[in-house]
């Protein structure tokens, strides 16, 4: 199918966990796995309330005798060896390439470390498709707040009106309404691949 462009969204703004892939059963496997180094436990009933946060709130809620440098040290340490259940579709592939062949921007806002983003990026096969990977480092807060929409938009040249945030979470709903940035829904988990994609063309 031919892509034509007929409107004004220059720039799409994806959300990773949830949405690029669906990382919920890894993240659920490993935040139990150094949990219960800890003597600790999770639910999957409180999990499915967190997936998608910071690690300022891991800090908070599962690893308060840490500090978050030493949680993410741990991540880093630790996530490739789940990334067995790491589940992406193949046909984001090919959306994100129709959309770049319209000159239109993709960015990727997430909470989760850069350096594991850009692992599983690689590790799928799509670590050339984004313009921009934007997470939490310096003075660029987790979402929900607004930071990390705010540099995306001002790095890309572009302005509010005409971009579009792709997400699936609470924090990102939050972190678009702060920003006062369009946002859609979707869930690679609840929603078919079909509903992104039309979502998608009636944008672009």
């Amino acid at each position: 199918m031919n892509w034509i462009r007929s409107n004004n969204t220059q720039l799409i703004i994806f959300d990773f966990d949830g949405v690029i892939v669906d990382s919920y059963e890894l993240w659920y496997c490993l935040l139990r796995y150094l949990l219960n180094g800890f003597g600790r436990n999770i639910k999957r009933s409180e999990y499915s309330k967190i997936f998608g946060q910071g690690i300022d709130l891991d800090k908070k809620l599962l690893f308060p005798m840490l500090s978050e440098k030493q949680i993410e040290e741990l991540y880093g340490i630790y996530y490739p060896f789940f990334l067995r259940f790491l589940r992406f579709n193949s046909e984001i592939k090919g959306l994100l390439m129709g959309l770049k062949g319209l000159d239109v921007k993709l960015a990727c806002c997430t909470n989760t470390p850069e350096h594991l983003v850009l692992q599983s990026l690689k590790h799928v096969g799509i670590n050339n498709s984004f313009d921009l990977v934007t997470t939490p480092k310096g003075k660029l807060r987790p979402k929900p707040f607004p930071d990390m929409i705010h540099h995306i938009v001002r790095s890309s040249g572009t302005d509010r009106e005409s971009c579009v945030y792709v997400g699936d979470s609470i924090f990102d709903r939050k972190s678009c309404e702060s920003a006062k940035v369009s946002f859609l829904h979707y869930d690679i988990r609840k929603n078919p691949f079909s509903h992104l994609r039309m979502m998608l063309l009636k944008l672009v």
